[in-house]
């Protein structure tokens, strides 16, 4: 995984990195890796866990997992998180 790390560090071609995903990732991997994105946008959002699983049509066990790591000290999640809803 270090080659991978490395190169969605290195470049900042988004449409490269689109590309990269469709090509390592089926549809249903990326749904799911997009859902998650939108579970833990919800959360920071102040959404309810059962607000977000009855729209997302996701477990609770799904969003509990996000919330307990935007709960650890120093959470990086939680970091991206803020800097992207403050744009």
């Amino acid at each position: 995984m270090k080659e991978v790390y490395q190169f969605l560090a290195e470049t900042n071609d988004v449409k490269a990195i689109g590309r990269f995903f469709s090509e390592m990732f089926t549809a249903a991997e990326i749904q799911d890796l997009n859902k998650r994105w939108e579970i833990i946008s919800g959360l920071m959002r102040g959404e309810t866990q059962r607000s977000i699983a009855r729209n997302l049509h996701v477990s609770l066990c799904k969003i509990t997992r996000g919330s307990k790591e935007l709960k650890k000290d120093g959470s990086l999640l939680r970091q991206i998180f803020e800097t992207q809803l403050s744009k």
